[in-house]
């Protein structure tokens, strides 16, 4: 949650400060690291310091809608207010790309323009966000959404379990390494 670490600061300016100055430390000494977001938007998260910075299904303007227009079918972990019609990696085949498109061109023109230098990442799914088999969405209609994330030009991130279609199983009583 770095977009919140500096309370009462609107448009993130003390925030980039803090975060570019962790960059440049980490930079200058120890050399090949990276630093990771967990800001929901990396159109801020690399300009304001990071190396990168993953689409969540919150942060930003539109409160994570570019990953969600991709993969939430409303199954799996969700909240009220994501209640989605059409996604791109539906099992329908209904979604279109646009928005997270849209979505990605501002990130990596921000990156280019303001950034030190970073990358947009794309994950498959989170502790806290739908895994692609889920609802109706099977392994083999999942295998085109892993095709997205694993070629489009961006930091692909794998949730565990993703790689081999593990299904999210509702009303599983929760187990740590689960």
């Amino acid at each position: 949650m770095a977009a919140s670490l500096v309370k009462d600061d609107p448009g993130h300016v003390e925030t980039a400060k803090l975060w570019n100055g962790i960059r440049s430390r980490l930079d200058a000494t120890h050399p090949g690291r990276v630093l990771l977001s967990e800001w929901g938007d990396s159109a801020w998260a690399v300009p304001a310091g990071f190396h990168g910075g993953f689409f969540l299904q919150f942060g930003g303007d539109s409160d994570g809608w570019p990953l969600k227009s991709l993969f939430n079918d409303n199954a799996g972990t969700v909240h009220e207010a994501w209640n989605q019609t059409e996604v791109w990696a539906g099992a329908d085949g209904t979604g279109h790309a646009a928005d997270f498109v849209a979505a990605w061109r501002e990130a990596a023109d921000a990156i280019e323009r303001d950034g030190p230098g970073g990358v947009v990442g794309l994950p498959t799914a989170n502790h806290d966000f739908t895994r692609m088999v889920s609802g109706p969405r099977d392994a083999e209609q999942a295998r085109a959404a892993h095709l997205l994330v694993l070629t489009w030009p961006a930091m692909p991130s794998v949730y565990y379990g993703d790689e081999i279609g593990m299904r999210y199983l509702p009303g599983l009583a929760p187990h740590e390494g689960s």
